[in-house]
């Protein structure tokens, strides 16, 4: 969330849906943890944040369930998508 805040400060709408799953980005967590966010406006300010995260089993990669010792690249465990 802080990086989200971050990198779209003063660019966040009502409406506005983000999906993302970047481990880089999202404080550690990695490729199969979906998070899907939401903006909460009250008279046109932020107060809060509507989150899920589904964690998948396979997302793409190399191999199915991106369970491939040797790596060297997270791209090559499975798809990324930034915000």
């Amino acid at each position: 969330m802080q990086n989200l805040i971050r990198v779209c400060d003063g660019r966040i709408n009502d409406g506005d849906l983000f999906i993302f799953n970047d481990p880089y980005l999202a404080a550690g967590q990695h490729l199969p943890d979906i998070y899907i966010v939401r903006p909460i406006f009250v008279g046109g300010i932020i107060e809060g944040w509507a989150t899920t995260v589904g964690h998948q089993n396979d997302i793409g990669g190399l191999v199915p369930a991106a369970i491939q010792s040797g790596r060297s690249t997270s791209s090559r465990k499975a798809c990324g998508c930034r915000c």
